[in-house]
């Protein structure tokens, strides 16, 4: 069985060619290619590892993991620069009241 995930990732790297590195990481570690495809939810357990090496290997780079996982409100997004986490947070959602006029 297992816990499905569907993860997104996004960087801050402007520079084309570091973009292209950063994709070419990507496609040549099967874990991150595998479980960041878009809209495919996945089991990916050691996302933290995997991201953490990604992020030693460009340490100049801002990486954002989102993810969505298969449980009704388990939305959370983590911040990766130069090998660490260097932020958690988890999704909240917070509803406002609507002001009804008769």
């Amino acid at each position: 069985m297992g816990y499905y995930t569907e993860y997104s990732l996004t960087h801050n790297q402007l520079d084309i060619e570091q973009a292209e590195a950063i994709t070419r990481y990507i496609d040549e570690d099967e874990s991150l290619r595998y479980a960041i495809e878009e809209g495919q939810a996945t089991k990916w357990y050691a996302h933290e590892e995997g991201m953490r090496r990604m992020s030693l290997a460009f340490p100049s780079v801002t990486f954002i993991l989102k993810g969505h996982g298969e449980d009704n409100g388990d939305d959370w997004r983590k911040t990766f620069l130069g090998g660490s986490v260097i932020r958690k947070e988890r999704g909240s959602l917070v509803w406002t009241d609507v002001e009804v006029s008769k």
